[in-house]
C-alpha cells in the first residue's frame, strides 16, 4: 500500500520532469546552463523543507514525501518553462516552423542512443534492487547507490554542448578531465565508506538500529 500511494503521487510529477528537461535542455543549449542548476537547488531545498513538513508536523506519512516531491517537482518546471518563455533567443516565427529531415534524422540518432543507455541502465538497476530487496528489509534501508552516474549525466551535456559547437577539442579534452576526478571521487569515497562507515550511516537511521548500521 506504501509503494502504490507514492507511485501514484510520483506519477502525477512526470508533467513537471518533463517541462524541467525541456527548459534545460534549451538554456544547456545556448550556453547557459548555470539557471537550470539554480532551479535544480531551490527545487532541492523545496524538497527538503516540504519533507520535513508533511512527514514530521503534519504526519502525512509515505503520501506526504511523494506529495513533497511532486510540488518541488512543478516549481522548478514550471518555473523554468516560464523563464524560457522570456527568453529573446527562443522567440519563435512562422517561418522557423518548417520541417528539416536533416536535424531530425540528427536528433534520432543522437538521442536513440542515449534512450537507448538509459534503457539499459534503469533496467540494470531494477535488477540490483531486485536482489538487494531479496535479502530483507534491513539490508534494503543500509543500500545506497554511488552518486557516480551523476557525473555520467553532467558530460553528457558537456559532450553535447560542444558537439554543437563543433569543439572536439575540448570534448577530448573533458574526457581525460572527467576521467580524472571520477577516479579521485571513487577514490575518495572509498575511503570515507571503509574508515567511517557507522558514522555516515548515523546521518540516515537512529543509532538504535543497530543492524541496518552493521
Amino acid at each position: 500500500p506504501y509503494i502504490r500511494d507514492y507511485l501514484w503521487w510520483i506519477l502525477t510529477g512526470l508533467l513537471a520532469v518533463f517541462l524541467y528537461n525541456f527548459g534545460a535542455a534549451l538554456l544547456r543549449a545556448v550556453g547557459d546552463s548555470v539557471t537550470p542548476l539554480l532551479f535544480l537547488i531551490l527545487s532541492s531545498l523545496m524538497n527538503v523543507a516540504l519533507d520535513i513538513l508533511f512527514v514530521v508536523y503534519l504526519d502525512f506519512g509515505v503520501s506526504g514525501a511523494a506529495e513533497a516531491t511532486v510540488i518541488s517537482q512543478y516549481v522548478s518546471g514550471a518555473g523554468i518553462f516560464i523563464y524560457c518563455l522570456f527568453r529573446r533567443e527562443f522567440h519563435i516565427s512562422g517561418k522557423d516552423r518548417v520541417w528539416n529531415r536533416e536535424i531530425f534524422w540528427d536528433m534520432s540518432k543522437l538521442s536513440l542512443l542515449t534512450s537507448l543507455q538509459q534503457s539499459i541502465m534503469n533496467f540494470g538497476i531494477l535488477l540490483v534492487q531486485g536482489l538487494v530487496n531479496s535479502f530483507g528489509t534491513t539490508v534494503m534501508a543500509a543500500f545506497a547507490y554511488s552518486p557516480l552516474q551523476d557525473f555520467g549525466n553532467a558530460f553528457s551535456t558537456y559532450v553535447a554542448q560542444n558537439w554543437g559547437a563543433g569543439n572536439k577539442a575540448r570534448i577530448r579534452q573533458g574526457v581525460i578531465t572527467a576521467g580524472k576526478m571520477i577516479f579521485l571521487f571513487s577514490i575518495l569515497a572509498s575511503c570515507l565508506v571503509s574508515l567511517l562507515a557507522p558514522t555516515l550511516m548515523g546521518f540516515f537511521v537512529p543509532e538504535t538500529a543497530a543492524e541496518v548500521i552493521a
